[in-house]
Formats: structure tokens, C-alpha cells, sequence
């Protein structure tokens, strides 16, 4: 039985470029992703889509929610460019958490309609964590937490928002730090958590874009203070990538992620808004042909949680 999963990657304002493309798909093709995959795991940004997807908003919706709140969200914190050493983020996390709930409201994790898997990472010790709905027998708590919850624990970029505190008060940070193409996650649960025969497997990757890495010998050392952060998470998803392609097979992953070569761009590069909704359209265009007949010709079998 063919297995579909869809994976989106962090980049803050950038999930536009994924948020327009998806909505474009939906359009075109007349569905509701949400209805095609059978798990979907999305970072930080891209955490906060898959958890749309999965409580049911369609990929426009989620567009509509970044072009109106992106501006506001990303509304530089005045107390950051003075008190860098005693406030944590540039961006109010007050802001970040009223625009999500104004979407996601009180629904929780156990609502999604789609199994998800949503990487963050533990602030004390660097390890690790994903929230996951109930698609196995071991998951029993994750479930029954809030998806706003999950959104900000996913999207707390170091530096630019602060740290988000679970319910048993444990610091979680952007699963960015080591998942920002969370492709790999999605693999790793599909094969080896529920089983699912690897040449079964089909991956639907999409990135925030991509800029080229401009490193001259003679600029080492600056090199090293302003390059090695897009660096690091550059190599950071070809290694998700490659891992990905190693279990289930090139063949059977496909990543939609395009270069940017007029500008640079960053997580909170308000004004590419737009340029990323038009560049989204076009590359649905070049690319629909080739990957309907795989992601979206038959819907995916219903998820059941373990709990019903």
C-alpha cells in the first residue's frame, strides 16, 4: 500500500514560499492536501502549517494568516537593539502566541485529522523532542497538548523569540537546532515506528528556499561570523535529504525548494513576501505534472487515532 508524507521546513516568514505553494496545489487540483498524505511533519514555521493542515484550515487560509500577520508578528522588539543581554528575542513571543490562537483557538494536538510529527528541541540538554499525535500504542500524552503549544515550542527561535515553556516547565526552543528539513523525522517514524515497507514510501519535501553560499578564502574570518549559521543548516538538510533518499530511495523523494539568487533572505524578510507567493505559483507550475500522479491522485487511508 503506497504511503504519502509530506514534510515542510522551518524559515519563520519564509513558510510563505510552502503556504502559497500548497494553496496553489489545492487550487489547481481541486482538493484539500490534508486528504492526500498519510503523515506530515513540518519545523517551526513549518510546523505551524502542518498543524494547520492537520486541524483541517486550507492551504490558503494558512497563506491568508501569514500575508496579514506576518508584519505584525515580526514587529521589531524596541528593548532588543537596547537590552540584548537580559531580553531574549527580537520579536514578542506575546504577538506570536496571539496570532496563532486566534487561528488554532482551543484545539489540540489530538485534533488533527492527519498523523503529525513536530519537532523541538529541550533547551537544558540539546535533546531532542517531537510531538506526535496518537498513531502508536506509546503515544498517550502529546496528544492532549495544545496546538498553540506545539506551534510556539516548534517556532521559539533562539534570538528571535524567547523560549517556550511546556506545562511541566521544561524550556523547549526551535526544532530547527536540528531538524529544520524534518524529512528525516518524517522517514524514520513512516519505516520504523509504524512499520511501513520503505519502497512504500513516497516523500513530498518542501523548503523555505534557498540562497547561494558566497565564501571567498580571503574573508575567512568573516565568513565565520555571518556565514556559518546558513551554513551549518544548509548542511544540516542535506543530510536529512540524503538520509531520506538512503531509506526509501531517490526516486521516491521529491524536494521543491529553488533558489533565490537576487536577494538574501531571512526569516523575517517581510518584503519577499510577495516576491515568495509568485515564486511558489510559478514552481507549482514547472512541477505539478510531474508529482500529481504520485501525492494526489488517491486520497490517503483514514487516520484513526490509537485512542478511538
Amino acid at each position: 500500500m503506497a504511503r504519502r508524507i509530506l514534510s515542510i521546513d522551518g524559515g519563520g516568514i519564509l513558510g510563505i514560499f510552502p503556504a502559497a505553494f500548497l494553496a496553489k496545489i489545492e487550487e489547481q487540483c481541486k482538493i484539500n492536501i490534508r486528504d492526500y498524505f498519510d503523515l506530515v511533519t513540518g519545523t517551526s514555521t513549518g510546523g505551524i502549517i502542518a498543524l494547520g493542515i492537520g486541524l483541517g484550515l486550507p492551504c490558503s487560509e494558512i497563506l491568508k494568516f501569514y500575508k496579514k500577520m506576518g508584519p505584525k508578528i515580526f514587529k521589531r522588539n524596541v528593548l532588543y537593539k537596547h537590552f540584548k543581554g537580559t531580553t531574549e528575542g527580537r520579536y514578542s513571543a506575546d504577538e506570536l502566541r496571539k496570532s496563532i490562537k486566534g487561528v488554532f483557538k482551543s484545539k489540540k494536538l489530538g485534533d488533527s485529522t492527519v498523523r503529525l510529527a513536530v519537532p523541538a528541541m529541550r533547551k537544558t540538554d540539546a535533546e531532542p523532542y517531537v510531538f506526535k499525535t496518537a498513531h502508536h500504542p506509546d503515544y498517550k500524552r502529546d496528544y492532549q497538548t495544545s496546538a498553540l503549544d506545539v506551534a510556539l515550542a516548534t517556532s521559539a527561535a533562539p534570538t528571535y523569540f524567547k523560549s517556550f515553556f511546556s506545562k511541566r516547565n521544561v524550556p523547549l526552543v526551535d526544532g530547527g537546532l536540528w531538524a529544520n528539513n524534518p524529512s528525516c523525522v518524517g522517514v524514520i517514524e513512516a519505516v520504523h515506528v509504524l512499520k511501513w515497507p520503505a519502497n512504500e514510501v513516497s516523500v513530498l519535501s518542501i523548503g523555505t528556499t534557498k540562497s547561494p553560499l558566497r565564501i571567498h578564502r580571503k574573508m575567512e574570518g568573516y565568513w565565520w561570523s555571518t556565514k556559518i549559521i546558513p551554513t551549518v543548516m544548509r548542511a544540516q538538510s542535506c543530510t536529512a535529504i540524503n538520509l531520506s533518499q538512503l531509506i526509501v530511495g531517490k526516486d521516491q523523494y521529491h524536494r521543491i525548494d529553488p533558489f533565490v539568487t537576487h536577494e538574501k533572505l531571512a526569516l523575517d524578510s517581510i518584503k519577499s513576501m510577495q516576491m515568495l507567493e509568485e515564486l511558489a505559483a510559478d514552481e507549482e507550475r514547472k512541477i505539478i505534472n510531474r508529482i500529481a500522479p504520485i501525492f494526489f491522485k488517491e486520497k490517503a487511508e483514514q487516520f484513526i487515532p490509537i485512542y478511538k
